[in-house]
């Protein structure tokens, strides 16, 4: 395989008005077709510190006056205490600027306290937090893939939008789509930065938007920094190290910004989560996790359950399975042939490191965490790898040539739709998925 042409001076329509088309149909259809606004941990926990910086003027969620309590603080399970504080264990950034949105609204008159607020300040908080961002990284995404065809271009973004969990979640509250849409403008800029077809005159500006947006993954889905910072080392053998200094400087004004507002919650620039000891408060609710939270399997049941069980990244979405493959089948190849070729195709270089991010990211995951990401569809914790499995389906789909290629190929995203439609009818809750009513029959 011989890396991928791009010609970045293209102005056909399709290349230049289909980015704009389907992230205009994510944002209509999605609007129209979900069944209405989600309030659940996820908000409610960043709500919490929302209704405390805009009323008190601080990061403790409790009430100074015990008369007026915040109305989120019960509601969440995500807290700390620190220094005889209870705080959110959530990053600060986007509790941060959701309290921007709240201000106009507290202006107005509007207060959190009115329960008739909360859904059109929800709306507004999913629109420009979830699904602004996620239309950007569709449009991000689409350029970094230019180089294809238009069919198998215009099916793989598709498979990106209708065909992942992503489409759900992004109609609702979740940190993890706008990591999502920042990781593929990182990915964007840092590719444009390796790839010698590139204008040398976008280097400054790449390397500005690669550290800018990996920023953004950081502070927002701090494990998914991992694809950043893994694809990054080809910056090193192709000699555009040099840039390191503008990456930096994207990269610092949202990284210093996340670093002080945790000295100021915590007193310490660690985030929280990394921080096990402050769950461990006399009434903390992770003392005693219960229900899905509580872990009753073994790691090994739980990796299989993440990856092709019933919470399942490939057996929920499998047309993502191809991303996971190819890789692995072109490593393989290259060993057998000539292993040399690989270290003069950047492309497939690029792939494999995400490739392997991935893996550890899935490992990290089995580790670290207990609960598939929560009362929540799929395999929550990886959603802001689906970008990076979806650039990894991008040269098997190119090549298909066989009706029964394509076939293979209609029947995975056809499962993989529906997937999306089942997630985004209820992208949080309890509610078993269709793989769990086929094999287990529907819930008592």
């Amino acid at each position: 395989m011989t890396e991928p042409k791009r010609d970045y001076t293209q102005h056909t329509v399709v290349y230049r008005l289909f980015p704009i088309f389907l992230a205009g149909l994510m944002l209509i259809a999605g609007t129209l077709l979900r069944p209405g606004i989600y309030i659940g941990d996820s908000i409610n926990s960043r709500l919490a510190t929302v209704y405390a910086l805009a009323h008190y003027g601080s990061w403790n969620l409790e009430s100074p006056d015990p008369d007026h309590p915040n109305p989120f603080e019960a509601r969440t399970v995500d807290k700390v205490v620190v220094q005889g504080r209870l705080i959110s264990s959530k990053p600060p950034l986007l509790p941060l600027l959701m309290t921007l949105i709240y201000l106009p609204f507290r202006m107005a008159g509007w207060t959190l306290d009115d329960p008739d607020t909360l859904k059109p300040f929800s709306i507004a908080v999913i629109f420009l937090l979830c699904q602004l961002p996620f239309a950007a990284g569709i449009w991000a995404f689409m350029r970094l893939t230019s180089w294809m065809s238009p069919i198998p271009w215009i099916i793989l973004g598709g498979m990106l939008v209708f065909a992942s969990p992503l489409f759900g979640y992004a109609q609702q509250f979740s940190n993890h789509v706008p990591a999502a849409a920042a990781l593929c403008g990182a990915l964007w800029c840092l590719w444009r930065l390796l790839d010698p077809d590139c204008p040398p005159s976008s280097g400054v500006k790449d390397a500005l938007g690669f550290g800018f947006f990996s920023a953004l993954v950081f502070a927002l889905d701090i494990p998914a920094i991992i694809y950043c910072a893994t694809a990054g080392l080809l910056l090193i053998p192709t000699g555009k190290i040099r840039l390191l200094p503008w990456i930096l400087v994207g990269f610092m004004p949202i990284f210093l910004t996340q670093e002080i507002c945790y000295w100021i919650i915590s007193g310490s620039l660690l985030p929280v989560q990394t921080r096990p000891e402050l769950y461990q408060y006399e009434w903390s609710y992770w003392r005693h996790p219960l229900g899905i939270d509580a872990l009753n399997e073994s790691r090994l049941i739980y990796l299989f359950h993440a990856l092709i069980g019933r919470s399942s990244v490939f057996f929920l979405f499998p047309v993502f399975f191809i991303g996971f493959i190819f890789p692995v089948l072109h490593l393989i190849k290259i060993i057998k042939k000539d292993h040399k070729k690989i270290k003069g195709d950047t492309f497939i270089s690029f792939l494999l490191l995400l490739w392997g991010a991935f893996c550890v990211l899935t490992l990290y995951y089995t580790v670290k965490t207990n609960n598939y990401g929560g009362a929540a569809y799929g395999f929550r914790w990886h959603l802001a790898s689906y970008p990076v499995l979806a650039l990894c389906c991008a040269h098997p789909i190119s090549r298909i040539k066989t009706w029964y290629g394509w076939l293979i190929l209609l029947l995975l995203t056809g499962i993989s739709c529906w997937s999306a439609w089942e997630c985004l009818q209820e992208p949080w809750g309890n509610s078993p998925n269709w793989a769990m009513r086929w094999i287990f029959g529907p819930p008592a």
